[in-house]
């Protein structure tokens, strides 16, 4: 079993959530032979402002891991090898991922401090639900989520993201402000991770009802947290197909490679589940463009996948000049 490795730099557009800065991001996608002419590709892409490793560590880590992958603690390398595995199988058999492949609608992403042009623009490419980035500000963000939310059509939906960016006390006069003075308060579809401690009991807040049932995340456990939200590059298993809620996969605006999993893991999820959900896997073009963006035409709410075996993008990833991991 042997790995490789190539270092990559992606640089935002935007300034991506309240956490983040405009600085380069690094990731580094993987190369694994697993043996029997099993090769498969995938991604790491840490995001050390929600709790992962450095992309240094991580690479010490899967050093320290190889041959026995069962050492691995990471979920992001747990991932990445399991991707890679899957992503090698189905090349070695010369077959797509994306085979017979229902691709589900996504959510447009808005970007922070976004405008009803901004959701406009996102209309037009044929999105009707939309997932607006909070700063973590709420004087900032009480204003541009009423503007974008009285600016919904009567079948658009709003989710609202937070990032654990808010004390309890800050989200819940947000929300309140929210219920106060929208008459759309009812087309708020999602509100995810408004605050990042603990487990609380929403059921406890002095809060509408209609509101109470819109709690997702990605962490929380509580049962009173209706839904949950999946970053597929970190978690992904069979338990999702029997969650009693609503299940949201989503990609963690990470490289183009990555998100092409995270689409497919929706369509997987979306074959097993009882009815199909909107998910968040739709390309999220807030870096400027690589090899990868240019050699994947999908677009929209529900991207064509890109072409090729296994996960696809077959002539870039051999024409990558890869490193041993060592």
């Amino acid at each position: 079993m042997k790995i490789w490795f190539k270092d990559y730099e992606l640089f935002p557009k935007k300034k991506l959530n309240g956490k983040s800065d405009l600085l380069p991001r690094k990731g580094s996608l993987l190369k694994v032979d697993w043996g029997e002419e099993v090769i498969g590709y995938s991604d790491v892409f840490p995001w050390e402002e929600f709790g992962d490793l450095n992309l240094e560590e991580l690479k010490k880590e899967l050093i320290q891991a190889t041959p026995d992958f069962s050492l691995v603690k990471s979920p992001l390398l747990k991932r990445a090898l399991e991707r890679s595995l899957l992503d090698g199988q189905a090349r070695k058999e010369k077959n797509s991922l994306f085979q017979d492949f229902s691709v589900p609608e996504s959510h447009g992403l808005l970007p922070m401090n976004s405008t009803v042009e901004d959701l406009n623009a996102f209309r037009d490419m044929g999105f009707r639900v939309f997932k607006l980035k909070l700063t973590g500000q709420p004087l900032v963000d009480l204003p541009q989520t009423l503007s974008i939310l009285n600016a919904l059509l009567p079948e658009e939906k709003l989710r609202l993201d937070f990032n654990g960016l808010l004390s309890m006390d800050e989200f819940l006069q947000v929300l309140r402000a929210l219920n106060d003075h929208s008459s759309k308060i009812s087309q708020l579809d999602l509100i995810e991770d408004p605050w990042s401690a603990g487990n609380a009991d929403v059921d406890s807040f002095r809060l509408p009802k209609q509101l109470r049932e819109k709690f997702a995340s990605d962490f929380c456990e509580h049962p009173s947290w209706k839904h949950k939200v999946v970053k597929s590059a970190r978690q992904f298993s069979d338990r999702l197909f029997s969650f009693s809620n609503r299940v949201i996969v989503t990609h963690s605006m990470d490289h183009t490679l990555g998100q092409a999993f995270s689409l497919y893991e929706s369509g997987v999820l979306n074959q097993k589940r009882p009815a199909p959900e909107v998910h968040g896997v739709a390309r999220a073009q807030v870096y400027k463009s690589t090899d990868f963006d240019w050699s994947w035409e999908g677009s929209g709410p529900s991207p064509t996948p890109p072409q090729g075996t296994g996960i696809g993008f077959d002539e870039i990833l051999r024409g990558i000049s890869w490193e041993p991991l060592s």
